[in-house]
């Protein structure tokens, strides 16, 4: 059982990454959801009124407000269920769609040893199937939260009027928890046997139609037919067996409601003749807000039978997305901030130049021009790392350099601040690498964990020359000689 929940688990957490981009939209229909399930469920705080004031007391203002409270409430009603329907349609097809073009840019980007191991049939079902049935596992949890707000409502407005009585006559709760989990593991269990072996029947079907000329060259076709049969007969069993998992489940649920309805009604009834403080008002609203409570939750036993069957479709679908990932989705987040960071360095240094430029020192401009050159071969090197191991290479927008500089040794100074910022962030992507055993990764970025002790290094020893003979004009003269005479060479990593 907890390998189940684990597995469902995992699948839902697989799916939260196309869920968060559209997390507005889906906060907006659940918050529909609820407005929807309080106002369809509204009618039910009426009845009391309706029946202690209205035609017992025979008053016909209360039988008017109550009859006028209603056809209003059905009317918003009936627009919220349209636009909760319609958001859910919206939020489902969005993400299909992006699981359905994830799946076929991964597909141009796996190797033919994959393909040549791969049945196409099984990969079909994968690729055509399998999304289809995630987007009823969205569409069928959108669809199961208003029942599940209503089942809440219409419980605490029966709790509100006699607690006891309520909480009493759901002494068959416990039973039907226990007989919807115990199906919803058969279920799910039933269902990945069904994907399987229905991908083993689009294979089969695809070998016969690419092999057709063959097997009619040797008269094959009765074998083809009775192998074709067999895996036909193996899926009908599974789906005969999938039925009868949900027709069970529905058999009990069914059954236990009309216990829970009969316990009810001689409870209620005999407490509205005995006249404990109990009218016939409460015992109306009653009966109504636990029968109210049937068809939801009917309702969502459905759907979470149905969510059941199709869950195992998101592992069978990210069996292919994460087909010969390389690296690590975090260490690629790492290193594609690392790639901006490290053209913002060179924007930065060529930053550094600019000023000194404008300060006659030509040496120090050529110094951080060499040093800007650095920092974008370094920044190819990380991108060409990223691509050679069949991820994305994702560029942001780079920030526009703002410092002021108070003197001629401040872009020294900032130079040495970034350096150090720098080897943190290299640090991080390193440590990052070693959590997940990415020993590749460690090894490309041994060469820049060096490299980073000699930039702060070099930022260093430059503040300490100028220090030393920066202050005065004849030093700063030949310091900027000095520097003057650094060449460019481009940096070589052997990965």
């Amino acid at each position: 059982m907890k390998v189940i929940e684990s597995e469902n688990y995992n699948s839902i957490k697989k799916l939260r990454k196309y869920m968060k981009r559209y997390s507005i939209p889906i906060f907006l229909n659940i918050l529909l959801a609820m407005i929807s399930s309080a106002v369809s469920s509204a009618p039910l705080a009426l009845i009391k009124r309706l029946f202690d004031k209205g035609i017992i007391e025979s008053n016909e203002k209360d039988i008017l407000y109550a009859a006028g409270s209603m056809i209003l409430l059905a009317v918003v009603g009936a627009v919220l269920v349209y636009w909760n329907t319609v958001f859910s349609a919206l939020i489902s097809a969005s993400i299909y769609k992006n699981i359905v073009d994830d799946i076929y840019i991964k597909i141009q980007t796996l190797d033919m040893e994959y393909f040549s191991s791969a049945k196409i049939g099984e990969l079909m079902t994968k690729v055509i199937t399998d999304p289809n049935n995630i987007n009823s596992v969205i569409k069928e949890t959108f669809n199961m939260i208003p029942e599940v707000f209503k089942v809440v409502i219409c419980f605490g407005l029966a709790l509100s009027i006699d607690w006891k009585l309520t909480l009493g006559i759901l002494i068959v709760a416990p039973v039907l928890i226990t007989i919807v989990k115990k199906y919803s593991k058969k279920l799910k269990r039933s269902g990945k046997k069904r994907q399987e072996a229905m991908g083993l029947i689009n294979s089969k079907l695809q070998e016969s139609l690419s092999g057709i000329r063959v097997i009619k060259a040797f008269a094959m076709e009765k074998e083809e037919i009775r192998d074709f049969r067999i895996k036909n007969t193996k899926l009908k069993r599974i789906a005969i067996q999938t039925a009868k998992y949900n027709a069970r489940s529905s058999a009990v649920s069914e059954a236990l409601n009309y216990i829970m309805i009969a316990g009810l009604l001689l409870a209620g009834g005999y407490r509205v003749l005995r006249g404990h403080d109990f009218t016939p008002g409460d015992f109306v609203t009653i009966m109504g807000a636990i029968s109210s409570m049937y068809t939801p939750i009917r309702r969502a036993i459905t759907r979470f039978n149905e969510i059941s069957v199709d869950i195992p479709s998101v592992g069978r679908v990210f069996e292919i997305l994460e087909e010969d990932e390389m690296l690590d989705k975090k260490i690629t987040d790492l290193l594609n901030k690392q790639v901006n960071a490290e053209f913002y360095s060179a924007y930065l240094y060529l930053d550094f130049a600019n000023y000194y430029h404008e300060q006659g020192l030509d040496g120090f401009a050529n110094w951080y021009e060499v040093q800007a050159k650095e920092e974008r071969d370094h920044a190819m090197l990380i991108r060409t790392y990223i691509i050679d191991n069949g991820e994305r290479m994702i560029f942001d927008a780079i920030e526009n350099p703002t410092q002021e500089y108070d003197g001629m040794d401040a872009p020294l100074r900032l130079a040495l601040q970034h350096e150090r910022f720098i080897t943190g962030l290299i640090n991080k992507i390193y440590k990052a690498s070693h959590d997940v055993d990415d020993y590749r990764t460690m090894q490309f970025f041994d060469w820049f964990v060096k490299e980073q002790l000699e930039e702060e290094k070099n930022a260093d020893d430059l503040i300490k020359k100028f220090e030393l003979f920066g202050r005065d004009p004849k030093g700063l003269y030949a310091l900027n000689q000095e520097l003057l005479g650094r060449q460019y060479t481009a940096p070589t990593v052997a990965v």
